[in-house]
């Protein structure tokens, strides 16, 4: 959690021209914690943080971080209160600066049913961070359909990966990512994609980070996935 490589990818985050260029936007943090990657977003501008956490302790620590630096958290329990917690646009009622950060404590499998019902009173998800080791796989169709439909964005997936194999897993994973794509764009749009799509340009691979090691000759590695509005046609 503390190690030097994450304490990199947070400075990275915020350094990132696509955050910063997000400002008025949101992101999506789908393995919240404590807010070590949850965080850097709002620092480097992004207007509201969306985060997942099961873990009660962990969300409270999010909550106390995030005073400390002058943000205001709501806290959504779903059947407990907090407000909202039916994860419709009543998540995001209240004051400004009750708006930094809304945290849902459950499980990111409702993510997408939640987000989809905020879209008329959030802004623009433009960033999704899936921060679960070894793999985050499990949220991978979660983030593509969080994304804003209408815009796109980023998805930054952390992988673990061979050393010697970083390349090839990072284009499996991508291979992955293009499949849910077209599948979340049928629903959405109708149809499937047409026979001989290139669907190269719509889901594109921009950088793969390697932040750490996480055992001998396993490296810890984010993906950054440009994702294209879910209404784009690829070209055929």
């Amino acid at each position: 959690m503390f190690s030097r490589g994450n304490v990199k990818e947070k400075a990275r985050i915020m350094a990132m021209g696509t955050v910063r260029d997000a400002v008025g936007c949101a992101a999506v943090d789908l393995y919240a914690g404590i807010g070590y990657f949850a965080f850097p977003y709002r620092r480097a501008g992004v207007r509201t943080v969306v985060g997942w956490e099961i873990n009660g302790w962990s969300v409270e620590g999010l909550r106390r971080g995030a005073g400390l630096n002058g943000w205001g958290v709501r806290v959504v329990v779903p059947g407990g209160g907090g407000g909202g917690e039916e994860g419709d646009g009543g998540a995001l009622e209240g004051e400004e600066e009750e708006r930094d950060f809304v945290v849902f404590c459950e499980d990111n499998a409702h993510a997408a049913r939640r987000v989809e019902g905020m879209r008329q009173r959030l802004p623009p998800v433009r960033h999704v961070n899936a921060g679960l080791l070894p793999t985050s796989r499990g949220a991978w169709e979660t983030a593509v359909r969080v994304l804003e439909p209408r815009l796109g964005g980023w998805m930054h997936l952390h992988e673990n990966f061979g050393e010697r194999e970083v390349r090839e897993r990072a284009e499996e994973v991508v291979g992955e990512v293009r499949r849910i794509w077209g599948k979340v764009r049928a629903e959405r749009c109708g149809g499937g994609l047409e026979v001989g799509a290139d669907v190269g340009d719509v889901v594109r691979l921009e950088h793969v980070e390697r932040v750490k090691t996480y055992a001998p000759g396993v490296l810890h590695c984010v993906l950054d996935i440009w994702i294209a509005p879910t209404g784009t046609k690829p070209r055929a």
